[in-house]
């Protein structure tokens, strides 16, 4: 028979255990991104733009996206903030922050989510998904679950 204090301190180090796991599989993704950016700026020889590309969430993780990037070689300022969110390779699945959402409603075609396909922690390809708000919450191939709720007194 388990304890109820046993079993609470159980059921946390299983929380901790899941946290910390979800910040590997992050920062795993976001590598992979900041990769493959660079790849797709010096593909079209976007050097100067691939050199600049921010990988901002290390410095500041309210920003509402993790990479500062470009879309091309004409591109004088960031022009595509990213949103890197993982899971897994059968079926896109994640969570938008309603920080995240209203950062994408104002950005709209500057703001992307890139959703990278993970499986036993190894990146397996990336799903991009532009303008968000329209390319996913308005589209009826994508379900949208609100499961939290803000309650405040009046």
């Amino acid at each position: 028979l388990v304890k109820k204090n046993e079993l609470d301190d159980y059921n946390k180090m299983i929380r901790i255990k899941s946290e910390e796991e979800k910040k590997i599989i992050a920062k795993i993704a976001e590598n992979y991104v900041l990769e493959q950016e660079r790849i797709r700026l010096e593909q079209i020889k976007a050097q100067k733009q691939a050199d600049l590309i921010d990988h901002i969430a290390v410095r500041n993780i309210g920003a509402g996206y993790d990479i500062l990037s470009f879309n091309d070689k004409d591109s004088k300022t960031y022009d595509r903030f990213l949103e890197v969110k993982a899971g897994r390779v059968d079926q896109i699945n994640f969570f938008l922050s309603r920080h995240e959402f209203e950062v994408a409603g104002k950005l709209k075609d500057k703001y992307w989510i890139y959703y990278v396909h993970m499986h036993d922690k190894e990146p397996r390809g990336i799903k991009f998904l532009n303008n968000p708000i329209n390319s996913v919450i308005k589209n009826s191939k994508f379900n949208t679950v609100t499961d939290v709720y803000e309650i405040s007194e009046k």
